[in-house]
């Protein structure tokens, strides 16, 4: 389903990142994630604890608009990031940035924790 990523790459992430149930193939999702089950969740619920942080802040964020990105862009978080943030928009890169960029993410996190 991502137009932007080469089919053998895709298959080689199904193979670590998805199951076979009796119904079908679906991804694997962490438990410890809980998604669902306490009720509605609003993103900006977030944003508004983000300049809070006293720690140091690495935020990445995708430039093609997805359902699961909730159309957070650059102009909508700046407000609510802590002062010395640091973000990194990748253009042409969907929500699952890693899959996309796996070489970008980690050479940024490696900077980032240097």
């Amino acid at each position: 389903m991502n137009p932007r990523l080469p089919l053998e790459w895709l298959r080689y992430i199904a193979q670590f990142g998805a199951r076979r149930d009796a119904d079908g193939w679906r991804w694997k999702i962490d438990p410890a994630l809980r998604f669902g089950g306490f009720g509605p969740w609003r993103p900006e619920w977030s944003l508004l604890r983000l300049p809070g942080l006293s720690v140091p802040f690495l935020g990445m964020l995708a430039g093609v608009e997805e359902p699961m990105g909730w159309a957070t862009t650059r102009e909508i978080l700046a407000p609510h990031l802590p002062a010395d943030a640091a973000l990194h928009v990748f253009a042409d890169t969907g929500h699952f940035i890693h899959l996309e960029r796996p070489r970008q993410v980690a050479d940024l996190v490696l900077g980032f924790l240097a």
